[in-house]
Order: structure tokens, then sequence, then C-alpha cells
């Protein structure tokens, strides 16, 4: 995680702000850390913001995102049938809204598995990007990413977020929510 991207972040359980404690940094990055309230810790290992329990309901989408990293991306897939795919799909769901995006809006990809629709935002604009995802997918997503300033990869659960309320210019999830225990709640945190 940059420092950049330190301020994004809330207490998920008690909605207080958090101090950052970092162990280790590597110039601009923090590789090993703490966020911290009154209440909560949440650590940071290598280089991830983890704000849920590695044990979870979503192992198996962990495995699949390690399995085949790079499977809908766009640059794997030129030449392809699946060539354009992401592209159409997440124009088509999103109503077109990343020509609207400015580098000075912050994205929520609630749900970014190895990072495809990222990937796809950061070819269009130079918004900065915060992925979350509640299985081990994060460590696929932050080692295609680890070395990009706009892009944080965090661990979290889209139904607890661990941000303010109207800290994001857009969020997205796109297949994503229908997979948690209570869809509604996602979307309203999503929209919150």
């Amino acid at each position: 995680m940059y420092l950049t991207f330190a301020d994004c972040f809330f207490d998920p359980q008690y909605h207080r702000p958090m101090e950052l404690e970092i162990f280790e940094q590597d110039g601009d990055r923090i590789i090993n850390g703490l966020f911290k309230s009154k209440k909560s810790e949440y650590p940071i290992i290598d280089g991830i913001p983890r704000f849920v329990i590695n044990d979870n309901y979503s192992e198996s989408f962990g495995f699949q995102w390690g399995k085949w990293p790079f499977i809908q991306f766009e640059s794997e897939n030129i030449g392809k049938p699946m060539e354009g795919h992401t592209s159409k799909m997440f124009d088509r769901i999103t109503n077109n809204f990343s020509k609207q995006l400015k580098s000075t809006d912050i994205i929520l990809d609630i749900g970014c598995g190895s990072g495809r629709f990222i990937d796809l935002l950061q070819s269009r604009c130079s918004s900065r990007i915060i992925g979350i995802d509640y299985s081990n997918a994060v460590e696929v997503a932050y080692d295609n990413f680890r070395n990009n300033p706009n892009i944080c990869i965090i661990q979290a659960n889209a139904l607890k977020l661990p941000f303010r309320s109207n800290h994001f210019h857009s969020s997205y999830s796109i297949g994503v929510l229908h997979h948690t225990p209570e869809p509604e709640v996602g979307v309203k945190e999503a929209f919150r």
C-alpha cells in the first residue's frame, strides 16, 4: 500500500478514524504495519491492508484468481476469442462512466478478484483506484499492481467497507454482491 492511500481508511466496525503505525517500508510503499482505532486493530501484511480474517466463505474465489491471474485481462486476449469482452461488459454495466473520470477521482472496485477491471480503468484514465476483495485473490491483485502508486489493493468485506461515507467519486461491483450473505447491505455500502 502506498502512503498516499493512508487517509482513506476508517474503522469498519466502529466507524472511527484510525492511526497508521508503520513497521516496514520501501520508499512510499508500506510493506507491514497496523491501522488502529481505540477499539480495533487491522494489520497491513505484505503490502495489503487486511480488514477480514483469512478463513472466509470466498476461499474458492481466491484459488480461481490465483490459478488464472490474467484470464480476463484485455492485454491477454488480443487476437483471441475473448478479445474486447471485458471492455464491452464493463462499459455496458457501468454505462461508460469511465469517460467522465478525472485524475483527482478515487474509484472503488468491490470484489476486484485479480484486477481485470482495475487494469481496464488504468488504461483509460489516471484516477486512483482501490480494489477490495474478501478472498485471498488480493494476493494476486497486489502482485499485478504492486508498482502502481495509483492502485491500492485491500482485503475487506463488501458488507462493512473500511471507508468514511462519500469518500469515492464512483464505486462498482460486477458479479460479486450476489455471492455475499446480504447483497442488499452490499449495495447500500457501495452507495454510501
